[in-house]
């Protein structure tokens, strides 16, 4: 039997890659604030500009920039062991001329949680969920 859910196929490097990336890109999103994550995923998932996130969120185009900026760096902080640990366990998958890859770029790190989408979001406790 061939395909995906065949005995002893095993999926591509770069798919494992890319799914794992995925999970850790999740998790991170779970870690930070609620107005990081939001702003995150307006900006990435959604493609909000600055403007239409001002507006949404009810802050100036100011405070949106900065709130993305720290969100940006937790996340790459968030993301640091990952990119290490995946760094070291499989270094073919490493481009040295790449920087991006142990510190990823605004660009970079926004197509990684647009890759990712929204996580799911478990309730707190107290709140209800019809």
């Amino acid at each position: 039997v061939d395909g995906p859910g065949a005995r002893g196929v095993r999926p591509a490097p770069d798919v494992l890659e890319q799914v794992e990336r995925a999970s850790a890109v999740r998790t991170a999103l779970l870690a930070l604030p609620e107005d990081r994550r939001t702003a995150l995923l307006c900006k990435y998932v959604e493609g909000l500009s600055v403007e239409a996130l001002a507006a949404r969120l009810g802050r100036t185009a100011r405070a949106i920039d900065s709130l993305l900026g720290r969100a940006r760096a937790q996340m790459r902080s968030l993301l640091a062991g990952y990119l290490s640990d995946l760094g070291t366990r499989q270094e073919p998958l490493k481009d040295p001329t790449n920087e991006q890859f142990d510190h990823p770029d605004d660009e970079t790190l926004g197509l990684w949680i647009q890759e990712a989408g929204a996580p799911e979001v478990a309730p707190r406790p107290g709140m209800h969920v019809d």
